[in-house]
């Protein structure tokens, strides 16, 4: 019985651990650099999760030690809803390499789909541990079998992509770390923005970001 709890609880542990929002991410720089002070983008329409989760990625570098500023305090909203020419894109990364920032995290929203997951039913029985020296015995050691039906549950997903730029480097390829989030009927966005935040943050430090 104390091996099946280990090997319970070991599992248990290993799903813990695991990524609610990060379904892959690619560390483009292969090392890891340190950075005086990153901004963080958020390219949403809304405003309201613009905000939220560029506060929750930039309290998560503070808790790090490392220093960080949301962009909404930094660039004007319109700035980043359009397409930005080069000669633009060159300024504004001079304004910010003057103004202290070597790195930027970009948060982009890719898409919105509808998803459907196929839960399997299984089967449903207990077992009552009595000896199996008699047929009569061994007939009874199993109850009926309930077969449960397999489910789909739907839903709204959406996906982003995250990525880490050294604007210390060469301006033409300056892309560090990139990853992949998909969020699933999100309800409520604090939550959401802190969940991302920690993930984001987690795997930046793991990877990429030298603090």
């Amino acid at each position: 019985m104390k091996k099946y709890l280990f090997i319970f609880f070991g599992l248990l542990l290993l799903t813990s651990c695991g990524s609610l929002y990060l379904t892959d991410s690619k560390n483009i720089s292969s090392q890891k650099n340190k950075y005086d002070k990153i901004l963080v983008i958020s390219r949403f329409a809304n405003m309201t999760a613009r905000v939220s989760l560029e506060d929750a990625v930039v309290n998560k570098l503070l808790e790090s030690n490392i220093k960080a500023e949301a962009s909404y305090k930094t660039i004007k909203t319109e700035r980043l809803s359009k397409e930005l020419s080069e000669e633009q894109v060159e300024a504004m990364v001079d304004d910010l390499a003057s103004k202290g920032f070597t790195g930027i995290i970009i948060n982009n929203f890719l898409s919105k789909d509808q998803y459907q997951d196929v839960v399997s039913g299984g089967a449903y029985m207990q077992y009552y541990p009595v000896r199996y020296g008699r047929f009569g015995r061994y007939i009874g050691v199993y109850p009926m079998t309930t077969w449960a039906p397999d489910t789909i549950e739907s839903g709204v997903e959406f996906s982003l992509e995250s990525c880490l730029y050294d604007i210390q480097v060469d301006k033409e390829d300056n892309l560090q770390w990139v990853g992949h989030f998909v969020i699933k009927d999100p309800s409520n966005l604090s939550q959401v923005s802190k969940i991302y935040a920690k993930e984001l943050v987690n795997k930046l430090l793991e990877d990429s970001v030298e603090p």
